[in-house]
């Protein structure tokens, strides 16, 4: 039941992502994008192998879920959100943009639970609220140290 459902989300976000208006580039939303699902895998891997904070559920289909989630949706979500960061003027909206991906990210968790693909054993949707805000606050590291570098392009081939 819950591949279907993620499946669903994970076309909603990408067609979304597709055409929604980014202010940053390729290379740039790339980055942003490996460095989330890296600190995602390693974080969730440590959580639930070593830690024992949750547990996967046994259902080969559910693992698919969850790996939707962890390699698609949650760095996708992150990179919209970075976008309409750098589209929003007041400190306002961007506070307001920030609580409500959070709250999104934190959904997204719940429903991890309510469907079973995860168990939390000894974890909360308190503790993810905080893992998905650390997520939230390096992407916003990543993206300032993006765009203090500049890029130079030149029209002779360089032999890299």
């Amino acid at each position: 039941m819950p591949l279907p459902i993620y499946l669903s989300m994970a076309i909603i976000v990408i067609l979304y992502l597709f055409f929604m208006e980014k202010p940053l580039n390729f290379l740039q939303n790339a980055t942003i994008y490996m460095v989330i699902v890296f600190l995602a895998t390693l974080f969730i891997t440590i959580v639930r192998m070593e830690l024992h904070l949750m547990e996967k559920s046994s259902g080969h289909l559910d693992y698919i879920s969850f790996l939707l989630y962890r390699n698609l949706l949650l760095p996708v979500v992150v990179m919209i959100f970075i976008n309409h960061y750098l589209q929003r003027i007041s400190g306002e909206n961007k506070v307001f943009l920030f609580f409500f991906i959070l709250f999104i990210l934190v959904g997204l968790d719940w429903l991890n639970d309510y469907l079973r693909i995860i168990i939390f054993t000894r974890w909360n949707l308190f503790y993810s609220g905080i893992v998905n805000a650390l997520y939230l606050l390096i992407a916003l590291g990543v993206l300032k140290m993006l765009l203090n570098i500049n890029v130079q392009e030149s029209n002779k081939d360089e032999n890299l």
